[in-house]
């Protein structure tokens, strides 16, 4: 599996992310929109209506370099193939912890997350009704690559 898919709720902030993995990335934008893509964020305060894709794809990269240096595996070129919602400003973290859980998930290994306030995945997809609570604290930190 190459793919994956993953939604958070936060009250009225919502994300559907999904990606696949693709080739080994050698530089330029590790973060690219397939071709069919269904792309759809609606802003969720001021600031965020100012955002470009730039902007949130930034997140996504983030996301990526955290999980492949903290996994310790390849560098693959991002796909997202979905990302739909809507998001305020502080929310790019979200995708960052989105994007890290689905690389995770893909390469069948576990990552270790910390406290993400109040962003859960709806009850149909956790085990028993349980939402997470995870994020990634360091996240934003990582490296700045952001797709066109």
């Amino acid at each position: 599996m190459d793919n994956a898919t993953i939604e958070l709720r936060n009250g009225a902030s919502w994300v559907r992310l999904s990606i696949r993995l693709a080739e080994d990335f050698t530089g330029g934008s590790v973060v690219r929109l397939g071709e069919a893509t269904a792309a759809a964020l609606e802003a969720g305060d001021a600031i965020s209506s100012s955002y470009t894709k730039k902007n949130w794809l930034s997140g996504i990269a983030s996301g990526a370099f955290y999980a492949f240096r903290t996994l310790k595996i390849q560098r693959r070129v991002v796909v997202a193939t979905e990302l739909t919602g809507r998001l305020s400003s502080p929310d790019i973290q979200v995708l960052a912890y989105a994007t890290a859980r689905l690389i995770a998930e893909i390469s069948h290994r576990e990552l270790p997350l910390e406290e993400l306030d109040g962003w859960k995945m709806p009850a149909s997809e956790t085990p028993a009704g349980q939402g997470i609570s995870h994020s990634l604290p360091s996240l934003m930190a990582s490296e700045p690559a952001i797709a066109q």
